[in-house]
């Protein structure tokens, strides 16, 4: 197989086999020994079926490699072998959202009609320079921006404005590529200079995947909603005025590891404030 040198992501040479990717991974978190063992055999190109069923392409593994190994991308390369030899798969189809019919899709096509009418009115390409943007899952839930806690500033979004992550985890990295550049030609016919960003993947692709992966960069500025928000409850700008007695759960992102150091706690900072 011909594959460009731009989409060789992992790097085996620096792989150690210290193990630590595969028994720090939240989905396989296998024993030290048999990570080792098993991280010898991916190295190999010998993807085991428990392996390649069970990781999650989260990159959790790549955030654990101390030498910058990028295991999770040689897991992820063999399944591009599937989608290059064989195409991409019916199931994995229903996960992406540019695909006709798929899992996001099959949600906004029963949203209540109110609710249909925000996010279509979101779609929406003319200048702007500053704007929200909510990604993929809150296209699916748009009553969650009918809150006074964001800025006055457009939503701007829909199922077509993806970032091409679930492309790029998937191991589809030409699709990941031809969605990165469609966004950044749409930022820039928009004139966008600051983009408010309701979505940590979307966060990650296109401040870090898309021009240091795919050599795709942007004029605007990515700017977290939750950095936004604990700014401005840290200058006063936003006050809590009345504090909720209720226990909260938060579900980490699985990019949140590779933005700002403190990013995955801004969530909980802000919750506790």
């Amino acid at each position: 197989m011909n594959e460009p040198v731009k989409y060789q992501f992992h790097n085996v040479e620096r792989c150690i086999l210290c193990g630590e990717c595969l028994s720090r991974c939240p989905e396989l978190n296998l024993p030290l020994k048999v990570a080792k063992q098993e991280k010898l055999k991916i190295n190999r190109g010998e993807i085991s079926e428990h392996v390649s069923r069970t990781c999650t392409g989260c990159f959790n593994c790549d955030f654990y490699c101390p030498n910058q190994a990028n295991p999770c991308e040689t897991i992820v390369n063999h399944w591009r072998e599937v989608y290059l030899s064989r195409g991409l798969l019916e199931r994995a189809r229903y996960f992406q959202p540019l695909e006709p019919y798929n899992f996001r899709s099959y949600v906004t096509q029963r949203l209540p009609e109110d609710e249909k009418a925000r996010l279509a009115s979101w779609d929406d390409c003319s200048p702007c320079e500053e704007f929200i943007y909510p990604g993929c899952n809150v296209c699916t839930v748009p009553y969650l921006t009918d809150s006074s806690l964001l800025p006055a500033i457009p939503i701007r979004g829909g199922l077509s404005w993806c970032c091409g992550e679930t492309y790029f985890r998937t191991g589809c990295y030409d699709l990941a590529e031809a969605q990165g550049r469609r966004m950044q030609a749409r930022f820039a016919d928009m004139g966008a200079k600051n983009i408010l960003m309701m979505c940590t993947a979307g966060t990650f692709l296109f401040t870090r995947v898309m021009p240091e992966r795919l050599g795709i960069k942007f004029d605007a500025r990515f700017k977290p909603l939750v950095r936004y928000l604990w700014e401005e409850l840290e200058s006063g700008r936003i006050r809590v005025e009345r504090k909720l007695n209720l226990r909260a759960t938060v579900q980490d992102s699985c990019y949140s590891k590779f933005l700002e150091p403190d990013y995955i706690e801004l969530p909980r900072k802000i919750l506790e404030y």
